[in-house]
């Protein structure tokens, strides 16, 4: 992306890219002229990613992060004190009171009470039978999988680099959501920022902290 305009920066020739506004649309609309060597701009691109935003450092710290996180959240969880004979035997108890329900009105007997009965003893029974098919806890799994999902990234995206651009984009946008140029007077600053909630979307992973470098 470019750091003036906030186009995208896209192959002008084979062997440069250039910020689409500049290149469609004149200097009138981004005055950022410059380029960036194909080969030059994604071999430090991946350098930056493999060294510095993932980092064997920044993946130990990113799943610790996320362990400490799902930990944190167990212990939030209220402890179920119902055995699963005592759900049981509810689920039994409520079932048999719907049905008593049910009769009633089959009976005739059909009144604002009645149904307001029959519809809060189905609740009931709906949510005691969710209970009961439920875990008796939720198990606190430890997170493993962090540095073998982003190793196969990285492995993927060098083995695309150049050959698949779509590929290529996708799974730049998955590990680091964006790779910013800003123009300066020696030339191009690359800013690039982990996208951990993108690689990993899993609802557990929201607390971890995106990394962050820089080079080019």
């Amino acid at each position: 992306m470019c750091g003036e305009c906030g186009a995208h920066y896209i192959i002008k020739t084979r062997e440069y890219y250039g910020c689409a506004s500049n290149i469609n649309r004149g200097k009138s609309i981004c005055a950022n002229t410059r380029l960036a060597r194909k080969s030059v701009l994604e071999e430090r691109i991946m350098r930056t990613i493999e060294e510095r935003v993932f980092s064997p450092e920044v993946v130990a710290y990113l799943t610790d992060q996320a362990n400490a996180a799902i930990e944190r959240r167990s212990k939030q969880l209220p402890p179920d004190q119902t055995t699963p004979r005592k759900r049981d035997e509810e689920l039994s108890h409520a079932r048999v009171e719907l049905e008593n329900i049910k009769a009633a009105i089959r009976r005739g007997i059909l009144t604002p009470s009645t149904k307001a009965m029959l519809e809060e003893s189905e609740a009931r029974v709906a949510r005691l039978e969710a209970a009961s098919s439920a875990p008796a806890s939720i198990p606190r799994t430890k997170v493993t999988a962090i540095p073998t999902v982003i190793a196969g990234y990285l492995h993927d995206l060098r083995k695309t680099l150049g050959r698949d651009t779509e590929r290529a984009r996708m799974i730049l946008s998955r590990l680091v959501g964006q790779v910013t140029l800003q123009s300066v007077k020696d030339g191009l600053v690359a800013e690039v920022r982990a996208n951990v909630s993108g690689i990993l979307n899993a609802q557990e992973f929201r607390y971890c902290q995106n990394g962050a470098g820089r080079g080019i």
